[in-house]
């Protein structure tokens, strides 16, 4: 059996090569890698975090990979799919008067995760389950690409009788290194002018400065690089999409939903199942490699 048919079209650019480096020496000297885990910035110690959440573009490569990999009726496939009626929820419980009607909402069932319009806009819909489990994937097709790009030898796919070394380890963060990140990257400023004329955070307050300046028809989340990133340059830890970290059933950051003073780092955003208003981003961890 042959696996690692990972380098689709759509994997290469989304997930695995787009690295960034750095940003000084030191931080580069406290890794086992020249570049940081793709996607990711250095948070600290042996960690780099995304530096946005996991998109549709990047959920629709991990549906593709494992439907070619078992099949379209699998459990395994089946089990990756997100649940988009979540969207039927959305004017049920959204309280801010928009332009959205229902025949709008009920479009992003079958838009919001499949459409191109959307591909760059956070997933929403999913279960701790299936992001813990995005995670473990995508740990495998990123050691795989390092150890093809190591051993020019091997090539895609990769034969499943050769052991891949775990070089990085994706997973969800917890709470503290959520907090940690959140708060290094911290604006006060910002924070305390988002109910002004000016959209900082795409928090419950932006709703009707979103409309009015970009003429939002649908007030839903942001695409995943929008606004001005922290300092860090990590977008969206406060707002757009309430975060899923490693314990299971709450949540961080708030969302396009939640008041800004509830998507502040330290509050905590409880959920009981996949939401409209609920996503998720990933910590990597270096790993000890043999020399």
């Amino acid at each position: 059996m042959k696996t690692g048919f990972v380098l689709s079209l759509f994997i290469i650019p989304a997930i695995v090569f787009s690295c960034f480096s750095c940003k000084n020496t030191e931080q580069k000297q406290k890794v086992s890698l020249k570049t940081p885990p793709p996607g990711t910035n250095y948070l600290m110690g042996n960690l780099f975090i995304d530096e946005a959440e996991v998109t549709n573009l990047s959920w629709r490569e991990y549906m593709y990979w494992t439907k070619k990999a078992y099949g379209d009726a699998s459990s395994e496939f089946l089990s990756t799919l997100p649940d988009t009626l979540v969207w039927r929820n959305y004017l049920k419980d959204f309280k801010v008067k928009t332009n959205q009607d229902l025949t709008d909402i009920e479009s992003l069932i079958y838009l919001y995760m499949r459409h191109p319009q959307f591909s760059h806009f956070p997933v929403v819909g999913i279960t701790y389950e299936q992001a813990a489990a995005f995670c473990a994937w995508r740990t495998n097709r990123v050691n795989e690409v390092f150890y093809v790009n190591k051993h020019k030898e091997v090539t895609f796919p990769i034969d499943s009788s050769i052991v891949i070394p775990k070089r990085v380890l994706f997973r969800l963060p917890d709470e503290s290194e959520w907090e940690y990140a959140a708060k290094a990257g911290f604006d006060s400023a910002r924070y305390a002018d988002n109910n002004s004329y000016k959209v900082h955070y795409n928090t419950l307050e932006a709703s009707s400065l979103r409309e009015e300046e970009e003429s939002y028809n649908r007030f839903i989340p942001m695409i995943e690089i929008s606004l001005q990133p922290d300092k860090y340059n990590r977008y969206h830890l406060i707002g757009n999409v309430a975060e899923i970290i490693s314990t299971k059933g709450i949540a961080k950051g708030g969302s396009y939903i939640h008041s800004l003073d509830n998507s502040y780092y330290t509050k905590q955003i409880v959920y009981k199942k996949p939401n409209y208003w609920l996503g998720f981003r990933c910590v990597c961890e270096i790993l000890n490699v043999p020399k």
